[in-house]
């Protein structure tokens, strides 16, 4: 077990995991515990100990009910928890990794879930049973990012040893492997009709490929410096990094961003959208997050996500 919520105040620390319940309420990943606050106002609504030490990865589930957690301990353990968002149970605590969780991903039809580890693997999880399915080994190094396709027949991994790769999810065959970042992958999607993806990484590009053969489309878009994640979103994706902003995309045209979003005073490590697509939310290194409006690029509030510092409206 993890200890609670740390009691008094906190000071600031790097954002490194954001999930939106809705349009009102931004899970924050903290110091063994995960905040809550008003996406509106920047005000703390409830704190959700327990958590390990690292939270590197939010997904909110069931109209945000719940939220998916992965994260950890260094170089000891990988943890993926399923939590009641308002009272901060763990409802279920699947079997651990021998390093930490980078990133978690549900399956479109809710019966599986991806846990991409430190450990170079990924595991697959029958959610219904609450067991391991299947590890996935293809990877050499760090694998910091996992989507579905949409039939869910195969993942899309993002990984530090400078490839990317699409994996059957029943046989873990790879089916393509691309190297054109030559640095390495943070985020991945599958483009609607699952025959192409989008991904970017530490070389600070954008780039479209072929989920068939794994050969990349066009020329990769500049994100200016490196990238450290992708969002999905619809018809677009955005995408964060060391540039202090968010950029939006169109994933047919990667030659420049469809729209920005700056005001960022460090880095940025995480990204979420509202399910209506209303908001779009970023966490920064200095402890900041930005909350947009996704529609205009409007700077609705940033605030300091740790209990007492005091929000800056904007």
């Amino acid at each position: 077990e993890y200890p609670p919520a740390p009691e008094g105040d906190r000071r600031a620390m790097p954002i490194t995991a954001l999930a939106l319940r809705g349009e009102e309420e931004l899970a924050v990943a903290g110091y063994h515990e995960i905040t809550v606050w008003n996406a509106r106002s920047g005000a703390l609504v409830r704190r959700l100990g327990g958590m390990p030490p690292k939270v590197l990865s939010l997904r909110a589930l069931e109209e945000g009910r719940k939220l998916l957690v992965g994260g950890g301990i260094a170089g000891r353990r990988g943890e993926v928890f399923l939590v009641d968002s308002r009272q901060g149970t763990i409802e279920t605590a699947l079997p651990p990794a021998a390093d930490l969780v980078w990133d978690v991903a549900p399956s479109p039809d809710g019966r599986f879930l991806a846990a991409a580890g430190a450990d170079s693997n990924i595991r697959i999880f029958n959610l219904a049973e609450r067991r391991l399915e299947q590890t996935l080994t293809n990877h050499s190094d760090w694998v910091q990012a996992v989507a579905w396709s949409q039939d869910g027949k195969r993942l899309a991994t993002a990984s530090r040893d400078g490839s990317a790769k699409v994996i059957s999810r029943e046989s873990g065959e790879v089916l393509a492997s691309y190297s054109g970042h030559e640095r390495p992958v943070t985020g991945i999607r599958f483009l609607p009709g699952d025959n192409e993806l989008l991904s970017c990484g530490l070389d600070g590009k954008v780039h479209r490929w072929n989920a068939k053969e794994g050969k990349r489309i066009g020329n990769p878009g500049s994100v200016g410096g490196e990238a450290y994640r992708l969002l999905p979103a619809g018809e677009f994706c955005f995408v964060g990094g060391s540039e202090k902003k968010v950029m939006q995309w169109k994933p047919g045209d990667v030659q420049a961003p469809v729209r920005t979003f700056p005001g960022a005073a460090e880095s940025i490590l995480s990204l979420a959208r509202s399910p209506g697509g209303k908001l779009l939310a970023a966490g920064d290194f200095s402890g900041e997050v930005l909350v947009w409006n996704a529609e205009n690029g409007e700077l609705l509030i940033r605030f300091r996500a740790a209990p007492g510092v005091e929000t800056t409206p904007e």
